[in-house]
């Protein structure tokens, strides 16, 4: 799996978004609702990134992206921020949505990537964090860690 070249910025903060992609099919009935049923089990999901390049990295990138990502086509590894922090994505469609110079030295680019998994929480995660605050979640959660894997001992010991 190809991953995104540690020589090239990470995405920027500002005009970040994803949305996902419909999983469900609609077909129009003679008489009665419309059926609709789903159709994929896992949602797209398209992330908008904003990117701020060198003129050297610009370039880097339409080597990477004609050469190694196939005009978009070949699937590739990313750090994403998501709700739950930076997680690494498996993008399988790249598409360039805008190049535009800023300054002497400076593109800024959009990108837009699919993927087919994005880090969510799980039912028992969102319970928790509507209950509590994150910054205790993430203290107990890494003494639990600390206590589980460094103090106790057995196979789970590091």
């Amino acid at each position: 799996m190809i991953a995104w070249e540690n020589y090239l910025p990470a995405p920027g903060w500002t005009g970040y978004g994803f949305r996902p992609l419909g999983a469900l099919v609609r077909t129009p009935m003679e008489a009665g609702p419309d059926r609709v049923r789903r159709v994929l089990v896992t949602v797209p999901v398209e992330f908008s990134v904003p990117f701020q390049f060198t003129s050297a990295q610009c370039d880097t990138f339409w080597g990477l992206y004609r050469d190694e990502f196939r005009h978009g086509a070949e699937p590739f590894q990313i750090d994403l921020r998501t709700g739950l922090g930076m997680a690494t994505h498996e993008i399988y469609q790249l598409t360039v949505g805008s190049l535009d110079r800023e300054g002497a030295n400076w593109w800024r680019a959009r990108l837009t990537m699919r993927t087919l998994t994005r880090n969510v929480l799980t039912a028992g995660q969102s319970e928790l964090a509507a209950q509590y605050p994150l910054s205790e979640i993430e203290s107990v959660s890494s003494r639990l860690h600390t206590h589980l894997h460094e103090d106790l001992p057995g196979p789970f010991a590091w």
